[in-house]
C-alpha cells in the first residue's frame, strides 16, 4: 500500500520492559497502531499488559501473524528462525518494500518446510535482511536470539527508507563479546524505540525471542517505519496453487478512522509484471471470477466493480491455465473511471502466487543396501506428465518393515522436483551374521494434504532399503 512520505513528527513507542525508551529524531509521525483498531480475538493473552496486547493487535492487522490457533497467539513461545523470515517478509510488505518474486533456492536446509515458507526465507535474504547462519544453511528451527533480531530490523528499517540514528553507546553492559554490528543495531534499536532493555543496564542479547516481545518490536518497527492501517489491504487463501486449483482473494478497505469502509468500489487485476510505465496488463492465463483476469473493465475503476461489504470486504476466486507461473494480484481503490497506474494511484495492494504445474509422475530411488544402524537418503521426485519438476508439493513417505510402517514422514518438493527424506536402519541385531532386513519405502503426492494415499489420483512409487550387516 502506498503511503504519504510528506508527514514528519514524533513516534509514539511500547516501552518493552520497564524504562520507554525516547522517540528517534526524524521519525515519522505515522499512526501505525491507532487505538481504535479492532481486537485480533486471542484468548490466551491474559497477564500481559494493554501495551502488549495492543502490538499483538496491530500486527494482526496487518496481517503479520494470524496466530497459532483459532484463538491462540502462543505469547510465551519461542520464535524459531522460520517464523521470524515470514514475519519480517510480512512486515516488508506492510512497510511498501516490494519483495523479491520467487528468488533462486540458496539454503540446502529448508526443504522440509512449507513452500510459503521458503518463499519468504529466499525473499528476506534476497532483501539482503540475513544471509544465513553459512553460504548453505538457514538453520530455520534455530530459535531466535534477541540480537539477531535486533540485526534484521534495523535491516529491514533500512530498506524501508528509515535514516538510522548513530549507534551511540544505550549503557547495556552485557553486549560485549557480540560483534560490532550486533552492538550497534542492539544500540539503533533502542534509539529508535523499537527495542528496550530488559533493565536499564542489560539487554539480554542471547535471551530467545519469545512472540510476545516480537510482537512488541514489529510493532514499533512499523510505527518508525511509517506504516499507515488505513486503505486497502489484499491477502490470498495462499501464495502456492496448482495450476488447476483455485484460490480466494480477499481485499479489505478501511476508512480514514480504521473502521471498515462500506460500498466502496474495487478493481482487481492479475497480471504477470507491470508495463515500465506502471500500467497494467492483465494476464492471459488468469481468471478473476469465471472472466478475464480483471473485474469488470480491466485495470480501470467503473460501476460494475465489486463493491465492499459491510466489514469493508470484498473476495473473488482466482483460477489459471494449466502452465506454472509467478503472478501478482492487484486490489485498487480510487474515483470511477481512474485506470492503474502505480505511480498515481494513492491506495493499493498486491499479493503474490506461485501456480504449479499438475503433477503427473512421481518416481522414487532405486533399491539400496546399507549397514545395520546406519542412515539412508530415500527421493522421490515429482514432475509434470512431460517430465518437468513439479515444486512445492507434498511427498508422503512411509517405511514399511515386516508389514508394519514403523515410519511416515511428510516432506515439499524442492525446485527439481525432489523431496528427500533421511532415516536410520534398525540396530544390528547381534554381532554374528544376521539375516537381511528388508525395508519397502512407498511415496506418494499427497495432493489434498490428509496424509492418506487416495489412489491413482495422487500417484505412488514404492522402492526398498536391505539392511545387512
Amino acid at each position: 500500500m502506498k503511503r504519504n512520505w510528506g508527514r514528519v513528527g514524533l513516534v509514539l513507542v511500547v516501552a518493552l520492559i520497564g524504562a520507554t525508551a525516547g522517540p528517534a529524531p526524524g521519525a515519522l509521525a505515522v499512526e501505525a497502531c491507532p487505538s481504535n483498531l479492532a481486537p485480533a480475538g486471542f484468548v490466551d493473552l491474559d497477564g500481559h499488559s494493554a501495551q502488549t496486547i495492543a502490538a499483538i493487535d496491530c500486527i494482526s492487522h496487518y496481517e503479520i501473524t494470524t496466530g497459532t490457533g483459532f484463538f491462540t497467539f502462543s505469547p510465551g513461545e519461542e520464535v524459531p528462525r522460520w517464523q521470524m523470515a515470514i514475519f519480517l517478509a510480512r512486515t516488508a510488505r506492510s512497510l511498501g518494500i516490494t519483495l523479491p518474486g520467487t528468488p533462486s533456492p540458496r539454503f540446502t536446509d529448508i526443504g522440509g518446510l512449507d513452500p510459503a515458507t521458503q518463499i519468504a526465507i529466499n525473499q528476506i535474504t534476497a532483501l539482503g535482511l540475513t544471509s544465513g547462519t553459512s553460504s548453505t544453511t538457514f538453520s530455520p528451527h534455530q530459535k531466535l536470539p534477541r540480537w539477531q533480531m535486533a540485526i534484521f530490523l534495523t535491516r529491514l528499517l533500512e530498506r524501508a527508507w528509515v535514516t538510522l540514528p548513530a549507534a551511540t553507546d544505550q549503557g547495556f553492559t552485557d553486549v560485549n563479546g557480540l560483534t560490532p554490528e550486533a552492538t550497534s543495531a542492539i544500540n539503533r534499536v533502542t534509539r529508535l524505540g523499537v527495542a528496550a532493555g530488559t533493565s536499564a543496564t542489560t539487554f539480554a542479547p542471547l535471551a530467545t525471542l519469545p512472540r510476545w516481545q516480537m510482537a512488541i518490536f514489529l510493532a514499533n518497527a512499523l510505527r518508525v517505519g511509517g506504516a499507515d492501517p488505513h486503505g486497502i489491504k489484499l491477502t490470498l487463501s495462499t501464495s502456492f496453487a496448482l495450476s488447476d486449483g483455485l484460490v480466494v482473494a480477499t481485499a479489505v478497505v478501511t476508512g480514514p478512522d480504521g473502521n471498515p469502509l462500506r460500498d466502496q468500489l474495487v478493481d482487481i487485476f492479475v497480471a504477470s509484471s507491470l508495463e515500465s510505465d506502471g500500467t497494467c496488463v492483465v494476464d492471459t492465463d488468469a481468471s478473476v471470477d469465471g472472466g478475464d483476469a480483471g473485474s469488470s473493465v480491466d485495470c480501470e475503476i467503473d460501476w460494475a466493480d465489486p463493491k465492499s461489504d459491510s466489514e469493508g470486504r470484498v473476495t473473488v476466486l482466482l483460477t489459471h491455465d494449466s502452465i506454472a507461473e509467478q503472478d501478482h494480484v492487484y486490489a485498487w481503490i480510487g474515483p470511477v473511471g481512474q485506470k492503474f497506474d502505480a505511480d498515481t494511484v494513492d491506495d493499493s495492494s498486491t499479493a503474490s502466487i506461485t501456480w504449479s504445474a499438475v503433477a503427473g509422475a512421481i518416481q522414487i530411488s532405486a533399491p539400496q543396501t546399507a549397514a545395520f544402524g546406519d542412515p539412508v537418503t530415500v527421493t522421490a521426485r515429482l514432475t509434470t506428465g512431460a517430465g518437468a519438476p513439479v515444486w512445492g508439493e507434498r511427498i508422503r513417505f512411509a517405511v514399511e518393515r515386516g508389514g508394519v510402517v514403523v515410519l511416515a514422514q511428510t516432506v515439499f518438493t524442492a525446485a527439481d522436483g525432489v523431496a528427500s527424506m533421511v532415516y536410520s536402519g534398525p540396530a544390528d541385531p547381534s554381532a554374528g551374521d544376521d539375516p537381511l532386513i528388508l525395508d519397502t519405502v512407498r511415496a506418494f503426492w499427497d495432493r489434498d494434504g490428509d496424509g492418506s494415499d487416495d489412489g491413482v489420483i495422487e500417484l505412488d512409487a514404492a522402492g526398498t532399503v536391505t539392511w545387512d550387516d
